[in-house]
């Protein structure tokens, strides 16, 4: 596990600054639910241009008209807007040949020929008149070589490479070569070859170094030190293990550009398993952190052991972060019934005071005391008095306890907490 020392740091902040790839070459790549949603919005999109291109739409014929209705002394500019993310995927395909990036250079040639293959299936370059298209190839093929290094761009530099591929398609469709809507289509493809090539080779996970961590750790007044990439990692969060200035445990939770995009798809996946959704689903970064040190910290004011949140917050990189105290030990591999009855007790004290954790599992519960379980990570956690959402965590817990224990003790502990916890649910509108 990589580490750190918050006081050894061995890189000035300035000069990393002006690094162009965000992380390291071997950084672990994964799958990103973004470029799921990406691939799917474009793939639709196409399928409608191409359905709808021939004969044009009154709207497509409007806007040719008010497209040539602009002065001519534009025309050179349009055509520079088209030349530009040219220019940009040339100079940083030579980046990356440069820093010897072979897997991100491979991903660029790959996403460029599924480009050239999506126009081929749209009937977009006819054997021999490739010439005639333009510029909707240009457009398609420097478009899908941006789009595929995006995401492994600095922050500073991943904004300049979208404008340069939306400005491209503005471009070609002011220069009347061809209609808006093959402008359009042309950008589609761009997008949707980048994130087919993102789903099947990964991209960079978007994490920051943890030098950037540390200097974050510094904005928000956390004196963290000794950092770490802890071993188990979530979608859409990037975790830190550090201590503080007396030894004390920290986590630190990093919510990067891809945050917002997975909750969506746990909400969908969640509506769609349980007939409801969460009620963070509209949360950007911030809002998730802000969601989750909230509910944390109710939890520990209602009784239920749990980690001290230190803050929530957003770094001037514009990454969301949670800080907590990190209290207490893993759970044993496996469970007895006095462990069993000591997580049902906790996940009691829960409802009762009107909160739902909504992820109940082993990863999620920690030894807390001589005879007391605590419970962490409330994500998905909500201020409820929704009995569905309390049966959601009781059904969970049975589960994480079979799967720990022998199934006979899971299910005497079990109903042992639900006739406890009858007199509870009355209490508070079940």
């Amino acid at each position: 596990m990589s580490r750190i020392d918050h006081d050894r740091r061995p890189v000035p902040t300035a000069f990393r600054r002006l690094r162009l790839f965000a992380g390291a070459a071997d950084e672990p790549r994964a799958r990103r639910a973004g470029d799921a949603i990406l691939l799917l919005a474009s793939t639709v999109t196409l399928i409608v241009i191409w359905a709808l291109a021939d004969p044009p739409s009154r709207l497509e014929t409007a806007l040719a008209r008010l497209f040539a209705a602009i002065p001519g002394l534009l025309d050179s500019l349009w055509v520079v807007l088209v030349k530009i993310p040219w220019v940009a995927a040339a100079v940083l395909f030579v980046a990356v040949v440069a820093r010897r990036r072979w897997a991100l250079a491979r991903d660029m040639l790959g996403s460029a020929a599924a480009a050239g293959a999506l126009l081929w299936i749209g009937g977009q370059v006819p054997p021999g008149l490739v010439s005639d298209s333009y510029p909707v190839v240009p457009i398609a093929l420097s478009g899908a070589l941006l789009v595929t290094v995006h995401p492994h761009l600095t922050k500073a530099l991943r904004r300049p490479v979208a404008l340069a591929v939306a400005g491209g398609v503005l471009g070609g469709a002011l220069t009347l070569q061809v209609t808006p809507s093959l402008a359009l289509a042309a950008g589609m493809v761009a997008v949707a070859s980048g994130a087919l090539v993102h789903l099947a080779f990964g991209s960079a996970r978007g994490r920051p170094l943890l030098e950037d961590v540390a200097d974050a750790m510094a904005e928000l007044g956390v004196d963290a030190r000794v950092l770490g990439v802890a071993d188990r990692q979530e979608a859409g969060e990037f975790k830190v293990d550090g201590v503080d200035s007396t030894g004390a445990p920290l986590l630190i939770k990093v919510f990067g550009r891809d945050a917002h995009d997975t909750k969506l798809l746990r909400t969908a996946w969640r509506a769609a398993w349980y007939r409801g959704g969460s009620s963070t689903s509209s949360l950007g970064r911030l809002g998730q952190v802000e969601h989750e040190g909230l509910v944390t910290l109710l939890a520990s004011q209602a009784g239920v052991p749990t980690y001290s949140v230190l803050t929530a917050g957003a770094s001037q990189s514009g990454d969301a972060f949670l800080v907590v105290r990190s209290d207490g030990s893993p759970l044993p591999p496996e469970w007895d019934e006095r462990l069993m009855a000591a997580m049902w007790a906790t996940l009691g004290r829960l409802h009762s005071s009107g909160l739902t954790h909504g992820e109940i599992q082993a990863s999620n519960m920690f030894i807390a005391g001589p005879s007391n379980v605590g419970l962490a990570d409330f994500r998905v956690g909500a201020v409820t008095t929704s009995a569905v959402r309390r049966r959601h965590d009781q059904a969970q817990l049975f589960v994480a306890t079979a799967l720990a224990g022998a199934e006979a003790e899971a299910i005497d502990a079990a109903v042992a907490a639900h006739r406890l916890g009858v007199a509870a649910d009355r209490e508070i509108g079940a």
